[in-house]
Parts: structure tokens; C-alpha cells; sequence
């Protein structure tokens, strides 16, 4: 009986907090914002020439990656199919290894 009576309690406080958030009054109209001011327009800017020819950078380091595996690299899972994106990494992008 104890029981019960604790559900019918619970469920008329869950009810009242329902009907309750349900009855808020409604939110009041906030005012429109400014319209936006618009900006002066500067004359566009000469180009700068460099005083120096620009040098390519130079050739990249080759980068070495590893990857840890929880099981042999051909399990049909997810082992192999990390260690074929780690593959697929090394034929698409050159000095990776």
C-alpha cells in the first residue's frame, strides 16, 4: 500500500511540474538590432614588390608514422583496416613511410 501511494505522490509532482512549465507566460518581444552601418571603402592598396626572388622551400623530410595494433595486421577487422588506411597513406602521399 506504502508503495502506491509513494506512485500516486510522484506522479502528481511530475504532473504540477508539467503543468506548470507549460503555463510560463510568454517571452516578451526584444527590439529589432541597429541596421548595420556601412564602412568606408579604402583605395585599393599598390602591390608590394619583393626586393628579394623568392626561394621554393625545399624538398620535405620523409615522415615516418607508426600505428599500434591490438592484433595481427591481416584479422579481417579493424587491425587490417588501419594497416591498409596506413598504406594507402604511404602511396598518397610522397616521403611518407
Amino acid at each position: 500500500m506504502k508503495s502506491k501511494s509513494l506512485w500516486i505522490l510522484t506522479s502528481l509532482l511530475i504532473i504540477s511540474a508539467l503543468i506548470l512549465a507549460a503555463c510560463q507566460p510568454a517571452p516578451t518581444p526584444t527590439e529589432a538590432p541597429p541596421p548595420p552601418v556601412e564602412q568606408p571603402t579604402l583605395p585599393p592598396a599598390e602591390p608590394v614588390q619583393p626586393e628579394e626572388p623568392v626561394v621554393p622551400p625545399a624538398e620535405p623530410e620523409e615522415f615516418i608514422f607508426g600505428m599500434l595494433l591490438v592484433g595481427p595486421y591481416n584479422d579481417l577487422g579493424w587491425s587490417q583496416t588501419h594497416y591498409e588506411g596506413g598504406r594507402y597513406v604511404e602511396q598518397q602521399l610522397p616521403g611518407t613511410k
